[in-house]
């Protein structure tokens, strides 16, 4: 039986705060908030949380650095079939607007899906329930981490089925378009996963399958190229799709490929 109610909603129309004194200069600002969830069991539960906008801003002497952002939606859900589990989280921002030292960024529609599938229940069960009682002790954090280390075991999959901006732009003139990202991992069951980590991260490749799809535009490749040489070793691999630069990249077997060819 739930100890909290099966429902809460909370709205907060806006929030103005300033910081300031001879050094720094610091400002936030919120409108528009909502946020409401709804809980069935501590496996089963959705969330929603929309924000109209947000601001945040530092001004020193020598650096000035601010976010803003518009219409923001997020939603988490978490339900339980049978042994296993999944937890959801999908998100869209409008714009972003970063204000930086070096330049200014200006990103539109980013959208985002990310799912953890197949983790076993009663091992989700265990660890939120040490969760619900951390208070900081080095007994309780150690729970904790043998908690996460069991629901690891019991194998699990990531999907990010969307990861998407429409467009970047710089100093409000150069235009990179976007980039549209999707991926699945797959981590296979093992009681020895701890061990294999301890002695070596290497030996978890046997028990990782992977797939990942990267779309670039070529405005997008080509600044990456500027900024980042050492990107420049993916140029024999890359592979053109009408005006996007495409990578498939592909482990399994312990074996690595990008778009088809083997590493």
């Amino acid at each position: 039986q739930l100890i909290f109610p099966d429902r809460f909603t909370s709205t907060i129309k806006k929030i103005n705060m300033n910081i300031k004194d001879d050094k720094i200069d610091v400002t936030f600002n919120l409108a528009g908030f909502s946020a409401t969830s709804s809980f069935e069991s501590l496996e089963t539960y959705q969330s929603s949380l929309n924000l109209k906008s947000f601001e945040f801003s530092v001004k020193e002497k020598d650096e000035n650095l601010s976010v803003a952002s518009s219409k923001i939606k997020v939603n988490i859900s978490s339900s339980a079939q049978g042994e296993k589990m999944e937890l959801t989280t999908k998100s869209s921002i409008k714009e972003i607007l970063l204000k930086l030292s070096q330049a200014d960024v200006k990103i539109e529609d980013f959208k985002y899906e990310f799912a953890l599938q197949e983790l076993s229940k009663a091992a989700f069960e265990k660890l939120s329930l040490v969760a619900s009682r951390a208070n900081g002790t080095q007994k309780v954090d150690k729970e904790l981490l043998q908690g996460v280390v069991d629901l690891a075991s019991k194998g699990f999959m990531i999907k990010v089925p969307v990861f998407f901006v429409k467009n970047i732009t710089l100093n409000a003139s150069e235009e990179l378009k976007g980039f549209d990202l999707r991926s699945t991992i797959k981590v296979r069951e093992d009681q020895k996963l701890i061990s294999k980590i301890v002695l070596s991260p290497f030996l978890l490749a046997k028990n990782v399958d992977m797939e990942l799809n990267i779309k670039l535009s070529k405005e997008m490749y080509d600044k990456l190229l500027e900024v980042v040489p050492a990107s420049a070793i993916t140029e024999s691999y890359a592979k053109q799709d009408g005006g996007d630069v495409v990578f498939d990249l592909i482990f399994n077997d312990e074996t690595f490929r990008i778009n088809g060819e083997t590493l």
